[in-house]
């Protein structure tokens, strides 16, 4: 935590240098819980807080098909933000929904189709040891809500670097195929398991979605830059953790930890190259 902070005086500068007003951020949740005592599960008070100073600060939050909207329209963007959750927990429908509908936020929820109304569950709530995501019941309620998007996260939840085409190709066809016949929607959007992807995976995503979110090996959105040079299936998302509370959320929505975000970059391809 203490070296995070120590990023935020050079991005500041930055940021300050390298004006950019023009542009979106895609934010990253996993959880609103309060029980849930991990990085991935943002407490309900700072999740409150968060949404009310995007509110009070005049951020425009808008939908994942707006912002693709704004960038094949060259549209300018000043203080926006998509707001994303992966994996379709079920405290998302339980404590995040209310906050959002109160504010009238609207969101995506990228959703692993083969875990959803079974009893397997993901290896990182192995200490909890239960399924705790939404049911059917609940996403096709939810999927009748002005302002709720659901978007696919493959079946498995598998790292897409670490397979082949063929597995690659099922995991993003059958995932989309079920919420297409499920919900009875079309789904146009992706999130890459753990942000992790190659130029296979990236070529894949771009063949049947029309977006694909990573993590910090994504794209910026700028459009000082113009719209059509943004790769639609390489967006940018930023983190948002439960230890942030309300001065990290800040620096994240504003791009001050521009060191943190290069550290991550040369972990990971170190990490990839050595595991090849």
């Amino acid at each position: 935590m203490i070296k995070i902070f120590l990023f935020m005086p050079i991005g500041l500068l930055y940021r300050t240098i390298v004006k950019n007003s023009n542009q979106a951020v895609i934010l990253m949740y996993h959880r609103v819980n309060d029980s849930v005592h991990k990085e991935m599960a943002v407490s309900t008070e700072n999740f409150q807080w968060q949404m009310n100073y995007l509110k009070k600060k005049k951020y425009a939050v808008i939908s994942m098909d707006e912002l693709v909207h704004r960038l094949e329209n060259k549209i300018l963007f000043e203080k926006s933000i998509v707001l994303t959750f992966d994996d379709g927990y079920a405290d998302f429908y339980e404590n995040a929904i209310p906050i959002l509908h109160h504010y009238q936020f609207p969101s995506i929820n990228y959703l692993v189709t083969g875990y959803i109304d079974s009893k397997e569950f993901f290896w990182w709530d192995s200490d909890i040891g239960e399924n705790q995501l939404m049911t059917w019941d609940q996403i096709k309620e939810l999927n009748t809500y002005d302002g709720v998007y659901f978007g696919a996260h493959t079946v498995h939840h598998l790292d897409l670097d670490q397979h082949e085409e063929n597995d690659i190709v099922m995991e993003l066809t059958k995932s989309k195929a079920t919420l297409e016949q499920k919900l009875n929607i079309r789904v146009k959007h992706f999130c890459y398991p753990r942000g992790k992807s190659t130029k296979l995976a990236v070529d894949l995503v771009r063949k049947y979605f029309k977006t694909g979110v990573l993590i910090f090996a994504g794209q910026p959105i700028n459009t000082n830059t113009g719209g059509s040079s943004i790769d639609l299936a390489r967006l940018k998302r930023v983190p948002i953790q439960n230890s942030d509370g309300k001065l990290l959320f800040i620096a994240r929505i504003n791009g001050w930890l521009v060191l943190e975000e290069i550290s991550r970059k040369i972990w990971d391809k170190i990490h990839t190259y050595t595991n090849k």
